[in-house]
């Protein structure tokens, strides 16, 4: 019972930082390199004081014109020089679509919440 109240608290804190900082966070220059049968797409993502691992950040394409959706993990890759918890993503998809198809997203993490599609906390790139 004891841990089970930790985790209602980490819970809460969690939520509260969401609340807090989600409006100062954002994405930019997403770049996209074309290699033989994949893209290789870069963003910069920028998370005010949201702790790195508070928030995933995605790529993900509908399904449309005979693909099936698809949803990957960025991979955090680096730091941004000179920026305060900004980081550089980075994720390979494949390229059987147009890349305009692949968008980023962030979505709120942590190991104990389910995330619903509607979640209010997803920010997309455009």
């Amino acid at each position: 019972i004891m841990n089970d109240a930790a985790v209602a608290k980490d819970l809460a804190n969690w939520q509260l930082e969401l609340r807090r900082h989600w409006p100062a966070i954002y994405m930019q220059n997403l770049q996209v390199e074309t290699a033989e049968s994949t893209y290789r797409l870069t963003l910069q993502v920028y998370l005010d004081e949201i702790p790195a691992d508070f928030v995933s950040v995605e790529v993900y394409a509908d399904a449309r014109d005979g693909n099936e959706a698809c949803c990957r993990s960025m991979e955090r890759k680096a730091a941004l020089p000179g920026a305060v918890n900004g980081y550089i993503y980075e994720a390979t998809v494949p390229a059987d679509r147009p890349s305009e198809h692949y968008t980023p997203r962030l979505v709120p993490d942590h190991p104990q919440a389910n995330i619903p599609a509607e979640e209010e906390h997803i920010k997309w790139y455009r």
